[in-house]
């Protein structure tokens, strides 16, 4: 027979299970992607912003090659900008996670992970993968094209659904997804720290221990370099690696910008990535 202890423990199991079913819900929360694409955002990526990159290409190959015989620079540029004169169109949409302050710094927290305003998409050229286009949502406003590349590697990587969590750290330009506690690197033509996938608290300590070394680098430099004299008046000063900011790049004539070689990056407006949360 069900006896009332049976069944007052049975309803404690249940409520203790649905209590750890909340938590898990409560803590996995910080890295979950928004259910949807904004509309501004994939409709961008289905037309206008195609067409940009599109024209941008061809101008930037056009430009290099009439440019080609007073800049060895140019040349290259123009050689390595993929070639998007065939269909082309998107893959799935993801949105841009990065790692969050209290995750860098080696602090405990739920939170390892923030959306940013930004959404990446593999860029096929018909039907093959030929670069990545990239969008992003300033201060929440209307959806415009930041910039493209051609890394194809990455571009492969990004051929999973659109829910998948997308993880950018780019600091060293490298990429990564997340399942629960586990980060698995992309790959990708810019580089990564793990050989495979691992668990956000040992990445964390990886991660953390890379900024800490970055940052006291950044301040030895500094020292050295004030009170020493320049070509161009005062002291150097050295800038510490921040994750919201732009990947780093050259500009090479007529306001391009490169970064990399197979991956080189295509920006086509200054931007600086903001959290959704602040």
């Amino acid at each position: 027979m069900f006896s009332r202890i049976s069944a007052r423990r049975a309803v404690a199991v249940g409520v203790a299970i649905l209590s750890g079913v909340t938590l898990a819900a409560t803590a996995a929360s910080a890295a979950m992607p928004s259910p949807d694409v904004p509309q501004d955002v994939a409709a961008l990526l289905s037309g206008a912003a195609i067409d940009q990159v599109q024209d941008a290409a061809a101008e930037t190959q056009q430009q290099a090659a009439d440019a080609a015989s007073n800049s060895r620079a140019l040349n290259s540029i123009g050689a390595s900008v993929p070639d998007l004169s065939g269909r082309l169109t998107s893959g799935p949409a993801h949105q841009v996670y990065g790692f969050t302050d209290a995750f860098t710094h080696g602090e405990a927290t739920e939170a390892a992970v923030e959306p940013t305003e930004e959404w990446i998409a593999a860029l096929l050229s018909d039907g093959r993968p030929a670069g990545t286009i990239r969008v992003w949502k300033p201060q929440g406003g209307p959806a415009e094209l930041a910039g493209y590349t051609g890394d194809t590697v990455l571009a492969t990587s990004l051929q999973v659904g659109s829910r998948v969590v997308i993880v950018e750290d780019g600091t060293i330009d490298a990429y990564y997804r997340l399942d629960g506690d586990t980060l698995t690197p992309l790959p990708a033509s810019g580089q990564t720290e793990f050989a495979g996938p691992v668990n956000l608290a040992e990445a964390q300590s990886v991660i953390a221990a890379r900024r800490t070394q970055g940052a006291q680098a950044a301040q030895e430099l500094n020292e050295e370099s004030l009170g020493k004299d320049h070509a161009v008046g005062g002291a150097g000063i050295a800038v510490t690696p921040d994750r919201q900011g732009p990947p780093t790049a050259m500009v090479i004539g007529m306001g391009l910008l490169a970064a990399g070689a197979a991956g080189t990056a295509y920006i086509l407006r200054r931007r600086r990535r903001r959290s959704l949360a602040g």
